[in-house]
């Protein structure tokens, strides 16, 4: 919190620098609200005069903190045999203690199922590998995530990972094509047809719901989606992750 305050009777124009300490590491927007008032009102001074503000605003974080543990590459997936199989890839690690796996049947309360030991400090890439044995007894849909955390008890959560076991965590008899940056193709290879299709946000929200009458090929606009990566489960067996731009 900053007050300055004009001279009397004259036209000003202030500078204002001010310092945010602590600003997270890869923060890259700020919300910054500008309170202007004088003596006479939020409008106008004791002789009448408007007062005008303009800003600017600069955002440079200086010697940004860098992350402790740089992931490159978390996945899931769940066996004929009711496992889960979830290995994961840093480039880099500084201070890392360990891992948690964390594993939820709703995407939204995880409870923690295992963990494992990190490798300190390194700016080698490291490769984990985690199983969670007869998973399939919890859920037959699961959500799993990863929880980083430092020698000092700081942490940062992974991205989150969908499981289902209808479908062993894999597309099975249907391919996903990907025509362009908004659109899909799904086509069944069972012949059975297709007959639903949702679609899950990656942290395991419900955003479309799309039915069909045991359609070989369906086409899916994800026009109306922002980008970001989904969950698309056809049937409530089998899942893939598609990508929209």
């Amino acid at each position: 919190d900053t007050t300055i305050f004009g001279p009397e009777g004259a036209c000003c124009m202030n500078f204002l620098e001010v310092t945010l300490p602590d600003v997270p590491a890869g923060t890259n927007a700020l919300t910054i609200e500008v309170d202007t008032r004088n003596g006479q009102g939020p409008a106008s001074n004791g002789n009448g005069q408007s007062w005008v503000l303009a800003s600017t605003i600069t955002f440079n974080q200086i010697n940004p903190v860098p992350l402790p543990v740089e992931l490159i590459r978390f996945d899931a997936e769940g066996d004929s045999n009711g496992n889960t199989l979830l290995n994961w890839t840093t480039a880099s690690e500084e201070n890392n203690d360990r891992f948690e796996i964390e594993r939820s049947v709703d995407g939204v309360s995880f409870d923690t199922v295992g963990e494992v030991l990190g490798n300190g400090t390194t700016t080698e890439t490291s490769h984990y590998v985690y199983t969670d044995y007869d998973a399939s007894a919890s859920g037959s849909q699961l959500f799993y995530r990863l929880r980083q955390v430092d020698f000092d008890g700081k942490s940062a959560y992974s991205d989150i990972e969908l499981v289902n076991f209808a479908g062993n965590g894999r597309m099975g008899d249907v391919d996903v094509i990907q025509l362009d940056t908004k659109n899909y193709r799904l086509i069944d290879n069972s012949g059975e047809g297709m007959s639903t299709v949702e679609l899950y946000s990656i942290d395991g929200k419900p955003v479309d719901f799309l039915e069909f009458n045991k359609e070989s090929v369906i086409d899916i606009s994800a026009e109306r989606l922002a980008s970001g990566t989904y969950i698309a489960v056809v049937d409530g067996k089998y899942s893939k992750k598609i990508l929209v731009y």
